[in-house]
């Protein structure tokens, strides 16, 4: 099935308070080939593009969760972040759906925030002990990656590292992977994409195949209300991260333009809202729907504030989410002279009048009010808050070079020297 951006635009999905909405992509398949279109309608090539089977939505949507596990012989694999996962609000939650099916449940919550090869290793030791039949991943990226890598690891032979180092091939698909996503972020619940580090190499790496996909996305703004201000904010920027660079990315999918501006303009409108006011359901609904949105815009690759942040985080011990957010401001200014009528459109999504400006005027207020957002969520990132030395700049150019490539695709031609200009910019 070919898509048009005429067919991509009637993506206009809106919060239904205590219904639930069902988009159910069984129609086109969980893959769908997609027509890539340069400026003069040239076909580039075809590329495929991945994602849920079915996903639903809405306001106490995981109720429906008992309803989706229909073969009670299967052992479920709950997975969950390590220390505090089985003692937050929705582990109960979850915990009083399983209850009433009859399946044998097994937790596992020894996944670290960035999930290691030594997490999955042991997740998938556990997993073949139990004879796990479906793996309910509950958490942020780090337990959905994790989950997707000891899915296919139960139907493949070798150890996760042989397949991020060593390159070895996916060849059977993995079992069923539900995936309930309890921030607003990553959106690793709708891609092929599984972002593991490897501890002993200092590097992280992804592991990407159209097997990770999970089968079904539940996405319920309850079990978002006990995420902290602060990953609120930072999970939402990484979101943001996505979307934009997804936006102004040289790789021209209309599909991935047209949900990364979808993205966009909610993240605008219910970021700082969340932030602020945790309790609303409306502002949390939306923040789960650009996640996911910015997720499926990822087919266009995502540019250099991804690029530095697996090795900043590698080096540093910073979170994902702190390494983006210490230097997506500079990575805008840089990018800004070569996408400034994209910059333009962005602005225009963050709720500027752009009709009385010119393109520079209207390029510099993306960059100026995604500053603005910074500050409204209180981050105050930089390498300097912290207590990052910059004498390890050398070390996370070097450790760039080792992690998944995402440079070809960014607005400006990139080079150690212009990574190191951020990385200095950033302090």
């Amino acid at each position: 099935m070919w898509l048009t951006l005429k067919t991509l635009l009637y993506l206009d999905i809106k919060f239904i308070s205590e219904e639930f909405s069902i988009i159910n992509f069984k129609s086109f398949g969980k893959r769908i080939s997609v027509m890539n279109m340069n400026k003069k309608g040239k076909v580039l090539e075809i590329v495929d593009y991945c994602m849920p089977k079915r996903t639903i939505y809405g306001l106490n949507s995981v109720k429906k969760l008992k309803n989706e596990i229909v073969d009670n012989k299967k052992n479920i694999l709950y997975l969950t972040c390590k220390n505090n996962g089985k003692y937050l609000p929705f582990h109960f939650y979850i915990m009083n759906i399983l209850d009433s099916i009859s399946n044998k449940v097994f937790i596992f919550d020894e996944i670290e925030s960035e999930p290691s090869a030594q997490d999955v290793d042991l997740a998938v030791k556990y997993a073949k002990e139990n004879n796990i039949g479906i793996i309910l991943a509950v958490g942020g990226g780090s337990v959905i990656d994790t989950a997707k890598a000891v899915s296919f690891l139960l139907t493949n032979p070798g150890s996760v590292t042989e397949y991020q180092i060593g390159k070895k091939e996916i060849k059977k698909r993995g079992i069923d992977i539900i995936a309930i996503p309890t921030t607003s972020g990553t959106g690793a619940e709708v891609t092929k994409v599984a972002v593991i580090a490897n501890k002993e190499k200092k590097i992280k790496k992804s592991i990407i195949h159209p097997y990770l996909v999970p089968n079904l996305v539940i996405l319920d703004p309850n079990l978002t209300k006990s995420l902290p201000p602060k990953l609120t904010a930072l999970t939402g920027i990484d979101a943001l991260s996505h979307a934009i660079e997804a936006y102004v990315s040289l790789f021209e999918i209309p599909f991935a333009k047209a949900t990364a501006l979808k993205s966009i303009e909610l993240i605008s409108k219910n970021l700082v809202e969340s932030y602020k006011n945790p309790d609303n359901l409306e502002a949390r609904m939306n923040m789960l729907i650009a996640s996911y949105l910015s997720g499926l815009s990822l087919i266009a690759s995502v540019g250099a504030a991804h690029r530095l942040a697996q090795p900043i985080s590698s080096v540093t011990g910073l979170s994902h989410s702190e390494a983006v957010s210490v230097v997506l401001i500079n990575v805008l200014k840089i990018n800004r002279e070569f996408c400034k009528e994209k910059f333009r459109d962005i602005a225009s999504l963050l709720g500027v009048n752009i009709c009385e400006m010119n393109l520079d005027q209207a390029s510099n207020k993306t960059v100026e009010l995604i500053e603005k957002m910074f500050y409204d969520l209180n981050i105050n990132a930089s390498f300097k808050s912290y207590n990052i030395d910059p004498i390890l700049f050398p070390e996370i150019i070097e450790n760039a070079k080792n992690t998944t490539s995402h440079l070809i695709y960014n607005p400006r031609p990139i080079n150690n020297n212009i990574l190191l200009e951020i990385l200095e910019k950033s302090q």
